[in-house]
């Protein structure tokens, strides 16, 4: 008897050999209802893209000032945006890590 998988007809046991389960999860990716139900990581993504938001605006603020010192502006606008870029990067990897973690730890629950 025949299995029927993905529309083409293998041997019992082919299926599993070659890993075309139905049920397959992708490794190291957690499941996206994980993403929903964990507002940490939701948290600390959005204050990552906050602070990037936050220092682009004050770079463009300080940049257009007529009011700031021009041998300063340059280098203090330049300073700015790589430490807004460092602390978005560093926001949203922990919040990747924790997204990580909980799908871990939902697919250690599962099985």
């Amino acid at each position: 008897m025949a299995n029927k998988v993905n529309g083409l007809n293998d041997e019992p046991g082919l299926a599993d050999l070659l890993g075309l389960k139905k049920n397959t999860v992708s490794s190291g990716l957690p499941p996206s209802r994980s993403n929903q139900l964990n507002p940490v990581g939701n948290a600390l993504k959005f204050i990552g893209i906050a602070l990037f938001v936050i220092g682009l605006i004050g770079a463009l603020i300080i940049g257009n000032s007529d009011n700031f010192p021009n041998e300063l502006k340059s280098t203090e606008v330049i300073l700015i945006l790589i430490s807004s870029t460092i602390q978005c990067a560093l926001f949203y990897g922990f919040s990747e890590i924790i997204f990580l973690l909980n799908g871990i730890k939902n697919k250690n629950e599962e099985g």
